[in-house]
């Protein structure tokens, strides 16, 4: 079933044609990089992975976005490296190896003309280490 749109005359849309849609960037991507040997009865791993996203608009309507603000771009590594056995698996990793500060997006309480200068920023995750031991039932 289609749903028509209807435009009330002598009212402005709330946003331009064109206009990008909020929390969309323009790139966003990721590439991840494993390599494994063999050791002994072991199989070894080293992995990267790199993830970038672009800044992104946070408000559709301009007065609101302009009351806000865009986030900015930001890019995060990760790094694991490990061994796994008969149903054994051990990995040492770090998240957000660099620390990076990237915000994933920007909301207020209420009417961004009150509240804008006091967004709230959604951050990623802050930098996170650690070590894992498993074991798969068959």
């Amino acid at each position: 079933m289609t749903k028509n749109i209807v435009c009330t005359p002598g009212v402005p849309p709330a946003a331009a044609k064109g206009t990008r849609l909020p929390i969309m960037p323009r790139f966003k991507g990721s590439a991840t990089a494993r390599y494994e040997w063999p050791m002994g009865a072991m199989t070894a791993f080293v992995q990267g992975s790199v993830s970038h996203q672009g800044g992104t608009r946070t408000f559709l309507t301009d007065a609101d976005y302009a009351a806000v603000g865009p986030t900015k771009p930001f890019t995060t590594a990760d790094f694991s490296i490990g061994t796994h056995w008969d149903s054994w698996r051990i990995e040492a990793f770090i998240q957000n190896a660099f620390n990076s500060h990237g915000a994933l997006g920007k909301n207020t309480i209420c009417a961004t003309e009150i509240c804008g200068a006091y967004a709230r920023t959604y951050p990623t995750k802050p930098q996170f280490f650690g070590l894992k031991l498993g074991y798969d039932f068959d």
